[in-house]
């Protein structure tokens, strides 16, 4: 999925300008805006350096070895930095700063995609600072949140701030709109194949 069907993200997307993009950034708004899509892609467009076919389905699968993807439904101390007795079923013992801090693979650069970032308590966002405030070279940290202000101010002053506006109801109408007839062709065509 893109945000090419989400005219309000292709307006955020398109403002960004990645040739002065800080190291650190949050994209913060209600659920249900497209923030996980838009910082997929932000992530994918810092991956890219040809992005080719075989670059893109890794980033897509989750395998890219320059993209670390943390999507906890709460986000503990030890998915953010080591802790010599604590294992993650999905991550084993990594986390965001040792991914930091190792060079890229086979992209110029790295990033780490932090969902949930409301859950993390100031322990975890403590931990995180080191890597915000002494980035290793070429390396982002995209972190996104439901909640406004549920960060320490220490991290929102090292970040770019993305705000997802929510919708006005035209919006949402025309999106709903948008989805329902793509379902409904979609719906039609299985049927019509059913029937030959």
């Amino acid at each position: 999925m893109s945000i090419d069907n989400y005219d309000w993200l292709k307006e955020i997307y398109k403002n960004i300008d990645f040739d002065k993009l800080p190291h650190g950034i949050i994209i913060s708004g209600s659920k249900g805006l497209g923030k996980r899509l838009l910082a997929n892609e932000i992530a994918t467009k810092i991956l890219s350096n040809k992005l080719d076919s075989n670059e893109l389905a890794l980033i897509k699968s989750n395998n890219h070895p320059d993209f670390f993807k943390l999507d906890k439904e709460k986000i503990l101390l030890h998915h953010i930095t080591y802790r010599k007795d604590k294992w993650d079923d999905e991550k084993g013992q990594r986390n965001v700063n040792d991914f930091l801090s190792v060079t890229p693979s086979i992209s110029n650069n790295k990033v780490a995609l932090i969902l949930n970032a409301q859950t993390m308590n100031a322990e975890c966002q403590n931990a995180l600072l080191k890597s915000l405030e002494e980035p290793a070279k070429n390396t982002f940290i995209i972190i996104v949140t439901d909640r406004n202000k549920s960060l320490l101010d220490t991290i929102y002053s090292r970040c770019q701030i993305i705000n997802v506006p929510n919708l006005n109801e035209s919006t949402i109408n025309a999106v709903s709109y948008t989805h329902l007839r793509a379902h409904e062709t979609s719906l039609h065509l299985v049927c019509r194949l059913l029937l030959e």
